[in-house]
C-alpha cells in the first residue's frame, strides 16, 4: 500500500518554491523526511527544466511506497530532456546530471500531449542518498 500527492503548478519561475514546498511538506507528513533534502533538490531540478524549456503548466506527483519514494513531473512539451556533456563554464545544463548521481533511478517517456520525467529515491535503511555523490559530479 502507497501513498500519492499531486498538484499542478502554472508555467512561471515563481512555481517552484511552492513545488518545493509541496515536497518537503509531503515528505514530513509521510514521515520520510530523511528523504527530504534530495528530493526536493531533484524535484526543483525538473520543475525548473518544465518552466524553461516547456513552457506550460506542469503537475508534480509524489508516490510512496516500499521500497521507493518516485516524484514524477509532467509538463505539456513532446520534447525528452537530454543530458548535454559536462562543461565547467556553464551556469546551466547540469540539472540531469544532478538528478542521474542522487536518484536511485530516473528516467522520462512521452505521456499524452506531452512529457513525464521521474526519479526514485529509496527509502530503506541505510539506502539514503549521499550529498557525497552531488559533490563528486559537480
Amino acid at each position: 500500500m502507497g501513498w500519492r500527492v499531486q498538484a499542478e503548478f502554472d508555467a512561471d519561475e515563481r512555481s517552484v518554491p511552492d513545488a518545493r514546498s509541496l515536497v518537503a511538506s509531503t515528505l514530513r507528513s509521510w514521515h520520510v523526511s530523511e528523504l527530504e533534502a534530495s528530493a526536493c533538490l531533484l524535484a526543483t531540478e525538473l520543475a525548473t527544466n518544465a518552466v524553461v524549456h516547456a513552457r506550460t503548466p506542469y503537475r508534480i506527483t509524489l508516490e510512496l511506497g516500499p521500497p521507493n519514494l518516485r516524484v514524477l513531473v509532467a509538463d505539456g512539451s513532446r520534447a525528452l530532456p537530454s543530458r548535454r556533456p559536462p562543461d565547467s563554464s556553464a551556469v546551466t545544463g547540469r540539472g540531469l546530471s544532478i538528478v542521474e548521481a542522487l536518484a536511485l533511478d530516473w528516467g522520462a517517456r512521452h505521456a499524452g500531449d506531452g512529457k513525464v520525467v521521474w526519479f526514485d529515491l529509496a527509502t530503506g535503511p541505510g539506502d539514503s542518498v549521499s550529498a557525497d555523490r552531488l559533490t563528486q559530479m559537480v
